[in-house]
């Protein structure tokens, strides 16, 4: 979320949810699950921020997590997305948060 500049109220405001479920995706105490229309949006919506740079930011973001990100087509770079969203982020100071 920092990488974009969208606050939990932006989000939450996006998604017509409470700011708290927001609140819970970012600590780990909730999980997006692969197949929810709130995943769906939010990687609408990002790719949309991210699109006049042809993908810069989310290509950067997912870079160490996936091998030719930088290859990767528009279709390919959402399915990625997908994944990084609703997989375990492990993070060294052992948070877990999906949307640096």
């Amino acid at each position: 979320m920092d990488s974009f500049a969208i606050t939990g109220k932006d989000l939450s405001g996006l998604l017509h949810i409470d700011s708290s479920l927001v609140s819970k995706w970012r600590s780990g105490k909730r999980h997006l699950k692969s197949n929810s229309l709130y995943t769906n949006q939010i990687i609408k919506h990002v790719m949309a921020l991210d699109r006049s740079n042809q993908y810069a930011k989310i290509r950067m973001m997912l870079a160490q997590e996936y091998v030719n990100i930088f290859k990767s087509t528009e279709n390919e770079i959402a399915l990625f997305l997908k994944d990084w969203l609703t997989s375990v982020q492990e993070h060294t100071d052992n948070k877990r948060d999906y949307f640096e």
